[in-house]
């Protein structure tokens, strides 16, 4: 299983925020998520004191918003060596599996076609892309954009929403340039 999480350009946080409606979280387990994320990230120890203070809460209404994730496979928690260590593949790997994300395909293509990294701003506007086209037509948007010599997101994102007013699908592009090859 391809873990689309730990990619550099994916931005984990960014990513729990953008989904809250479909992850089914309240705000304050989603505080605990995006806390427990910035803690694994930064390698600081965490325990359920730490994290409650990082919180500015009660040690336990953060055990009770903790055990909702941990119910809900989202958290999980391991120890080793008298060590508590966090996980948070569970939220990822569970609605991974509802929603789409980034083929690293159409990544590895639009990041080749603009010649450099993708911003913040621009994974997200693919991301949203990934989970409104399938990335054939993705694709041919960015050709397009390449051919007319106009190469930027909002650009493809205008052909994109385009497209999809005029009912435009891949097997339409793809009909149409069949009927241009005879």
């Amino acid at each position: 299983m391809i873990m689309w999480w730990k990619e550099s350009y994916v931005s984990r946080r960014n990513w729990i925020l953008q989904n809250l409606h479909e992850i089914n979280i309240s705000l304050p387990e989603a505080m605990v998520l995006l806390m427990l994320d910035y803690m694994i990230e930064q390698r600081k120890v965490i325990d359920i004191k730490t994290l409650a203070t990082a919180l500015n809460s009660e040690v336990t209404q953060v055990d009770g918003w903790l055990s909702q994730l941990i119910l809900r496979g989202y958290v999980s928690v391991k120890t080793s060596s008298k060590k508590v260590e966090f996980d948070l593949d569970g939220l990822f790997e569970s609605a991974g599996q509802k929603s789409v994300t980034i083929s690293s395909d159409v990544f590895d293509l639009v990041e080749n076609e603009f010649g450099r990294p993708l911003s913040q701003k621009e994974l997200v506007l693919l991301n949203t892309w990934s989970r409104h086209y399938p990335d054939k037509l993705i694709t041919y948007a960015l050709r397009e954009a390449s051919i007319m010599g106009k190469l930027s997101m909002a650009y493809i994102d205008k052909i994109l929403q385009g497209w999809k007013q005029k009912g435009i699908t891949v097997e339409k592009l793809e009909e149409s340039e069949h009927a241009d090859n005879r």
